[in-house]
């Protein structure tokens, strides 16, 4: 209800019922939120975490018409655009909200992406209508464990080790990943950050050998690092500064590096140079670094958190293109296109990120509110084994 929501409610918003609990034939009945990191996605239910990491009505109604447009656009087949890239990035905004195939409004939307993609997965882990660089590989695999994560559906399970698996075998020895799951000398961070997020999510479903996605996750931490520049910053394939700097520290602190030093430095150089204007963005793929630098602050907290919040939630949710009427049930429907319409011209892959951006308030827990029965003191090797940092994963 609106009422559960702090700030001020959009007009005529309203929020997606809790789903019921999965037990059917094929899947266990199991809590919908998974312990750890994972914040409350129960729809209707978000109360103090939408309030109180700084979201509101606003937000929320904005998010509801994404998942509406989202809906109508779905194919008949289940994918979406770009098939495979596309359907799981539609399907984690799904997820993020707390949606599953017992969801009231959107559950059949939900079964039919899980299925697109277990479908659609072949003998060796890829995915079918893969993109030229693979990135749907990490994707796939990302929604794969963060369905399996709210559904406990056995075969979700199988077809996410599978597509996890692959990011594994791909991962250099120093800790990187490159274009296709390649073992290369070419450490991509921008792919980097989908397997990072890949890797992380199958650590909180527990999918795959623990001990080997442990490994792969703290050998991560590595590859970043050997992409940051002493003066602050991470770069695309080397320590060169970039846009990419938001994308290096979100994923150090979900690999449990939050108090790295090199964290520390890339949002100082954040601070310096992200800034959200939708009309002069400053750069050439803003929804795709705005998607990460969202996330980073959300994370870090504090003051820089606050400044975020009151400068991108209220003007991105201004800057949805609405549909009045125009959903499968004449509800408001909603998408954004990118300023960059020459780079980001895809809509579901610029809607996805946008909503995913007005769903931080209760999608994760931030981490440095992580419960302590989850916390795994690590040490990781850092500048050439001279100092030590804390590692919680």
């Amino acid at each position: 209800a609106a009422s559960d929501i702090a700030g001020p409610p959009a007009p005529n918003t309203d929020f997606s019922p809790k789903p019921a609990d999965m037990d059917t034939v094929s899947i266990v009945k199991s809590p919908v939120v998974l312990r750890g990191i994972i914040g409350s996605r129960n729809p209707g239910q978000r109360g103090s975490l939408l309030g109180g990491y700084g979201g509101s009505g606003i937000t929320e109604g904005a998010v509801m018409r994404a998942l509406r447009w989202l809906k109508k656009e779905q194919k008949p087949d289940g994918s979406w655009g770009n098939p495979s890239a596309m359907t799981a990035l539609a399907l984690l905004t799904y997820l993020a909200h707390g949606e599953t195939p017992t969801s009231e409004e959107f559950g059949p939307t939900v079964e039919k992406a899980i299925k697109w993609l277990c479908d659609n997965q072949r003998p060796d882990g890829l995915f079918n209508q893969n993109d030229a660089h693979a990135y749907s590989q990490p994707i796939c695999a990302y929604a794969l464990c963060e369905a399996y994560a709210l559904t406990k559906v056995p075969v979700i399970k199988t077809v996410a080790e599978k597509a996890i698996a692959v990011v594994l075998k791909g991962q250099h020895p120093s800790g990187g990943f490159d274009y296709g799951m390649k073992q290369t000398e070419r450490d991509d961070t921008s792919v980097m950050g989908w397997c990072a997020q890949s890797l992380k999510a199958a650590h909180m479903a527990k999918i795959g050998n623990p001990e080997e996605v442990n490994k792969a996750i703290k050998l991560a931490v590595k590859g970043f690092k050997k992409n940051a520049n002493p003066a602050g910053g991470f770069g695309y394939t080397g320590p060169q500064p970039s846009f990419l700097t938001a994308a290096g520290v979100l994923c150090m602190q979900l690999l449990g590096a939050s108090k790295d030093i090199d964290v520390e430095r890339g949002l100082a150089w954040c601070d310096q140079r992200f800034k959200f204007n939708w009309t002069t963005p400053g750069n050439d793929r803003p929804i795709y670094h705005w998607y990460y630098v969202t996330q980073a602050y959300f994370h870090t907290g504090g003051k820089r958190w606050s400044a975020w919040n009151a400068q991108f939630s209220v003007p991105l949710c201004k800057a949805q293109i609405v549909l009045k009427g125009a959903g499968v049930d004449g509800k408001d429907i909603g998408y954004w296109e990118s300023p960059a319409k020459a780079s980001e011209k895809d809509l579901v892959y610029s809607t996805t990120l946008c909503a995913l951006m007005l769903q931080v308030y209760y999608r994760y827990l931030p981490t440095f509110k992580t419960p302590k029965e989850i916390d795994e003191v690590q040490t990781i090797g850092q500048d050439a084994g001279k100092v030590k940092v804390e590692v919680s994963i």
